[in-house]
């Protein structure tokens, strides 16, 4: 990982990424990395961080259909509501997971699907379908 939600905390894990000296790599020493092969290839260095790289292999896990608790748990968090925050769920997502559900009929599948993606949500949660 290559960096921790709390920089004070003691290490107990082994290191992921060494540095020249053989020494656990810093989250300064993966950001110039990061940076230098972000100007070798034309990139936009200010855009191009760890973050972002953090940011998209959690995407890319997510969308991939990998479990929340399994993304948590290779981040480093220790609560599912901070891996939440690298979700961003599409209608096509949406949909694709209400295929997931059993019903009857289209139509029903189909209102409840309009009724997620339309209904607004209120302080007390959604209306009643």
């Amino acid at each position: 990982m290559l960096a921790s939600e709390d920089q004070s905390a003691p290490v107990s894990s082994p290191a992921l990424l060494l540095n020249r000296c053989g020494q656990r790599l810093s989250v300064r020493g993966a950001s110039d990395i990061i940076r230098a092969i972000a100007a070798d290839a034309n990139l936009d260095e200010e855009h191009i961080t760890a973050h972002v790289g953090r940011h998209t292999f959690a995407t890319t896990l997510i969308r991939g259909g990998t479990d929340l608790v399994a993304v948590a748990d290779m981040l480093g968090h220790a609560r599912l509501d901070t891996v939440r925050l690298y979700t961003h769920p599409s209608a096509a997502d949406r949909e694709r997971a209400l295929n997931l559900l059993p019903y009857d009929a289209n139509q029903a599948r189909w209102r409840y699907y309009t009724y997620l993606v339309a209904t607004p949500c209120t302080a007390a949660g959604r209306g009643t379908p």
